[in-house]
């Protein structure tokens, strides 16, 4: 347990938190304290952007955004953190812990606050986590001037495919000039590949945090800010770079001298600097075939949701979506999740616009802008920028048959002419063999259901009810080289403390935690216990390498791999009670005692306690869901199967497919995880006889099986088994050929 990985919990993947990330984290928390007191004594700052930080916005105004909330930033999906350690090369501690962060994903202590940055920058505070780089207020070290510094997330410059290109991209965004553009003006690579963009730190508000205030905005003061983010846009294009995210967040609102406001676009072309795409090759910006997506989904073009190259015309209809969530509170297209707004984008179209802040003429006049600027096909939007402000500027100013005259949004689309399919025609002879074909062959199948082939799969048994308990701790003997010495030697120093210093002292605490260590690698989990037991009694008397937290957290751990379950509740509950006095009621120390619980509850059906633990863990993985995507999404559904078999069904749905998209958009699909889940939400599905949903999601989730578990395992059986069950429901000739072994719908 020394490496921070919980052997028993091979598939969970959790994080565990040894004494010294413990201690660390205590300190943080003290050291918190006093910033925060010293921040209070100051004053409350003024208002800062670059970018601002997330606001929750008024449930009645806001609310439809907040259905995509846990999904919604796929443009923010599951970014982890960068990895301070990867700093050494390029950043100088400046007073700041350099031990593990714990408390950071809290929001206290970030382990990169005080450092300094090739001697050039150093980092004053955190000021938010976007979808490709973490945000910091920093000073330029020569000058003094204050800057934002974005680090841009270690996962994505893994994928890097040539860091002299990317230099280069680089370069001509950062020479961007323009007077409502702020974009970054420098940038760092340092030699361990962690790249750090430099911008201008800009006091004011972003237009996401005024619609989370006011709700939407009156149509003049709308216009006159968008006019000054399509002269940004104007100019950009003509520089040959894209925005490719343009968002409410990422449109920034000053106030100047005499009130005027200053609209300022931020954030130009960081997309493409971490993709391959070129003028000849598509962007490989897909919303479902790779685990990132750069971009915002309530915002994305069509063609960007289908992964084609982009143009302009992209950010033309990225920046009508803003416009239209500007005046009607609410983005134009909103689905149940990340894919349901895709196909929105790409199929449906936009409720009317309804404002109380115009009169009707100007109200329409705008709405046929945005309707233009929202065409599903590129070639029927606005082919540039300069036509939209055009129009924009004639909305107040044209008389109506001006407006009919000049206005481009009123002009035209020759549309090429498409294709047609012929249809073959049908006669009834046709019919009549084609359905006669089908009843032989269901006749044939139904015969082999008896006679030929009676389930000749043979699958080892799944339960259904223990679907995410743990049940094979394979024990490892190999796990430590030469054990028999190292416990030798690891007993003979024991023995020797306690002879020469006695039992009651802090280097018996320490000889005891390296056996115990040890007995932990080499999977030996009775003499784990007991010595652990018998350093929880050390320990009370003069302290240790271990809190008395964590202790029992261990020792809950060492019983339930032994499966003395009565034990392993006992001391997990101990443990929690200890853990929380030190750290509060969420956090991420009390995840294995927790994982232990609730699989223990969970096998022994106690499902009132198991949903009661679950709850708690999905409360902490939450908040540390951008680096731990997985245990998010794993806690999400062990809460989920907990309410499937409590007969809460439209809960267990919902947190099974929070789990899933979470996994799928940050990870991927070749984790096991992924068809478990799969399976779990089916059976829900089948539940709730919403049988055609469930068709799919097995006939999806048994390719995935195989190929992460093998082909004979039992999970592939018993999906096999219930996605035969379902077709019996949906389509019986297809379930009747499966039966029979002949139809492709299985393999």
């Amino acid at each position: 347990m020394s490496d921070n990985r919980d052997p028993i919990f091979e598939e969970e993947e959790l994080t565990l938190h040894d004494e010294a990330a413990v201690a660390s984290e205590r300190a943080r928390n003290e050291e918190a304290k006093k910033k925060d007191s010293a921040k209070k004594d100051n004053g409350a700052d003024a208002e800062r952007f670059s970018p601002p930080k997330e606001k929750v916005a008024p449930k009645e105004q806001r609310s439809n955004k907040d259905i995509l909330q846990s999904t919604s930033d796929l443009s923010s999906s599951a970014p982890p953190r960068p990895d301070p350690k990867k700093t050494g090369s390029t950043a100088s501690s400046s007073g700041a812990d350099g031990g593990k962060d714990e408390t950071s994903l809290f929001g206290n202590v970030d382990p990169m606050v005080g450092k300094r940055i090739a001697d050039r920058w150093e980092i004053m505070e955190l000021l938010g986590e976007g979808s490709m780089s973490m945000v910091y207020k920093a000073t330029e070290v020569e000058t003094g001037k204050v800057v934002v510094l974005k680090c841009l997330h270690s996962h994505l410059l893994a994928k890097l495919p040539n860091v002299k290109r990317f230099e280069q991209k680089a370069k001509a965004n950062a020479n961007l000039r323009h007077p409502h553009i702020s974009n970054f003006h420098d940038f760092h690579l340092g030699s361990d590949g962690q790249v750090y963009l430099i911008c201008d730190f800009i006091n004011g508000q972003s237009l996401e945090d005024l619609l989370s205030k006011s709700g939407h905005l009156a149509v003049d003061r709308a216009i006159a800010l968008f006019l000054q983010a399509i002269e940004a846009l104007e100019y950009a294009h003509q520089e040959k770079v894209l925005h490719r995210d343009l968002k409410p967040s990422n449109i920034v609102v000053q106030k100047e001298a005499g009130g005027k406001e200053l609209a300022r676009v931020v954030d130009f072309g960081i997309a493409k600097l971490l993709t391959d795409e070129t003028d000849d090759v598509k962007s490989n910006q897909y919303i479902t075939h790779t685990r990132e997506v750069f971009g915002s989904p309530l915002y994305m073009s069509p063609e960007q949701c289908m992964g084609r190259k982009l143009d302009p015309r992209s950010d033309i209809y990225s920046l009508g979506c803003v416009m239209y969530e500007t005046i009607s509170g609410k983005p134009p297209f909103v689905g149940k999740n990340v894919l349901e707004t895709a196909y929105k984008h790409m199929n449906e179209a936009p409720r009317p616009l309804v404002s109380d802040s115009a009169d009707d003429r100007t109200l329409s006049r705008f709405e046929l802008v945005v309707l233009k600027m929202l065409a599903k096909d590129a070639d029927n939007r606005y082919q540039n920028v300069s036509d939209i402000k055009h129009d924009l500027e004639l909305i107040h100013t044209a008389s109506d048959e001006e407006w009919q005259e000049q206005a481009v949004a009123l002009k035209k689309v020759t549309k090429s002419k498409r294709l047609e399919t012929k249809r073959l025609p049908v006669s009834f002879e046709m019919m009549v063999i084609l359905t006669t074909s089908v009843l032989l062959i269901v006749v044939v199948a139904v015969w082999s259901l008896s006679f030929l082939s009676p389930e000749n799969q043979d699958y080892p048994a799944f339960n259904d009810d223990q679907l995410w308990v743990i049940n094979d701790k394979k024990h490892n003997p190999s796990a430590v080289q030469d054990f028999g010495n190292r416990e030798e030697a690891a007993r003979m120093n024991l023995a020797t403390v306690e002879r020469e210093r006695g039992p009651d002292c802090r280097e018996y605490a320490d000889a005891l935690f390296n056996l115990v260590e040890l007995y932990d690698k080499a999977e030996h989990w009775a003499d784990a216990a007991l010595n652990t037991t018998r350093l929880i009694e050390t320990t009370k008397k003069v302290g240790g390498p271990m809190s008395q937290g964590t202790c029992y957290k261990r020792l809950a751990y060492y019983y339930f791999m032994q499966d003395e379950f009565d034990e392993a509740i006992a001391n997990a509950n101990t443990s929690l009670d200890l853990l929380e006095k030190e750290f509060g009621p969420v956090s991420p120390s009390m995840m294995l005692s927790m994982q232990v619980l609730g699989d223990i509850y969970t096998r022994k059906k106690d499902l009132d306690n198991a949903q009661r633990i679950y709850e708690r863990m999905l409360a902490i993985t939450d908040s540390m869901k951008d680096r731990s995507p997985l245990d998010f999404a794993k806690s999400s559904a062990k809460l989920a199967d907990v309410y499937r078999r409590q007969g809460k069904l439209e809960l267990a749905e919902n947190h099974y497919r929070q789990g899933l998209e979470w996994v799928q958009n940050t990870i991927g699909k070749e984790n096991a995880f992924v068809p478990k889940t799969m399976y779990g939400l089916g059976l829900t599905l089948m539940a709730e006889k919403k049988y055609k949903e469930a068709e799919q999601m097995f006939k999806d989730a048994l390719p995935l099986a195989k190929a992460s578990l093998g082909e004979r395992t039992a999970l592939v059986g018993a999906i096999r088994k219930h996605y035969s069950d379902v077709l019996w429901k949906t389509n019986w000739v297809a379930a009747a050929m499966m039966k029979i072994g002949s139809s492709d719908t299985m393999k």
